[in-house]
């Protein structure tokens, strides 16, 4: 253990804050109410990320940058990447498990003479991130209730102050639940873990039983690119840069780690396989999509591309709106 590593004695039931004075790690007892396990924590990894759910939801530039191959090929590329991210995460998180996580470890791992600029720097760097993140998400929840509804009323028209509304319901929710019901959060992920499993099932299901079928050439090696690029390289690049999207949360169980009991433990397990995990449920999803994708031109056309395949698979009624949702 280095010098910077050597702690005090903190009471049981404790989590821990680190000094940003000095190079030596000290450390602080915070009483913070424990409401994380390993289960619970694994199953908050597995639907936050909602790795499966964020690509498939956004295929409509995929399909115009790369087409199928590369949207099934950039995953094989980017999911190693990821995981390689992730490994990282959760050796530093296992040596320091802290809410700061990339902050507090940029403090103490940079070099001293530049340790304030770059923690600064990196400071600044994942506050854009994340606020950018939920803007994103945000975005393609009210996106998805107003094609739902569009498609289930037909005399509905969308409009653009329908979507912001809707997006400021889902962050008025979403704050009201983290400042005053935050207790629940671990039960709310665990059922959406399982939804997120059992709705990836029902999908692949779907998707072989009831879809029109491709064959096997198109769903690796072909290409309906139109956005105007020319060549395979230049479209392959950003289409595969939507599908990164969808794995860019991996880091969501390290800022809970003083909410998680054993956290030194449980954080790493559940960043490596809950994104692994949620790589594999991706690649399958994304290679059965495009194996019933239908008309690939009418898919992209579509203002939401994944309804139109479920539409054209399943048929606009229940069972499409709870899937979609």
């Amino acid at each position: 253990m280095s010098n910077y590593q050597q702690q005090k004695t903190v009471p049981k039931g404790t989590t821990t804050a680190i000094a940003t004075t000095n190079r030596e790690r000290e450390v602080v007892p915070t009483e913070l109410k424990k409401t994380f396990g390993r289960l619970t924590l694994f199953a908050f990894s597995l639907s936050f990320q909602a790795s499966w759910e964020a690509v498939t939801a956004n295929i409509g530039p995929n399909l115009r940058n790369g087409g199928p191959r590369g949207l099934f090929w950039g995953a094989v590329i980017v999911i190693p990447g990821v995981l390689c991210q992730a490994a990282s995460f959760a050796e530093m998180s296992s040596m320091l498990p802290i809410a700061g996580a990339q902050y507090h470890w940029t403090w103490v791992l940079a070099p001293k003479q530049h340790r304030r600029l770059i923690t600064w720097m990196q400071g600044w760097v994942t506050w854009f991130s994340w606020i950018a993140t939920l803007a994103g998400a945000i975005n393609l929840s009210a996106n998805i209730t107003t094609a739902l509804a569009s498609a289930l009323h037909p005399d509905y028209t969308a409009q653009g102050w329908h979507t912001v509304l809707i997006m400021w319901a889902f962050l008025l929710a979403l704050g009201l639940l983290n400042t005053y019901g935050f207790a629940l959060v671990p039960w709310i992920e665990s059922v959406s873990a399982v939804v997120h499993i059992a709705l990836w099932l029902a999908v692949i299901v779907l998707l072989a039983c009831f879809a029109p079928r491709h064959t096997p050439d198109f769903i690796f090696l072909g290409d309906t690119t139109s956005s105007g690029w020319t060549g395979g390289f230049v479209p392959f690049c950003i289409g595969a840069s939507f599908t990164t999207w969808g794995f860019g949360a991996f880091d969501s169980t390290v800022h809970i780690s003083e909410d998680t009991r054993n956290a030194s433990h449980n954080v790493p397990e559940a960043t490596f396989w809950g994104l692994t995990l949620n790589s594999a449920m991706t690649l399958v999803a994304i290679a059965m999509l495009c194996y019933g994708l239908g008309n690939a031109n009418d898919v992209m056309m579509d203002i939401y591309p994944l309804l139109r395949v479920f539409k054209t698979a399943i048929g606009v009624g229940p069972a499409c709106g709870i899937i979609l949702v």
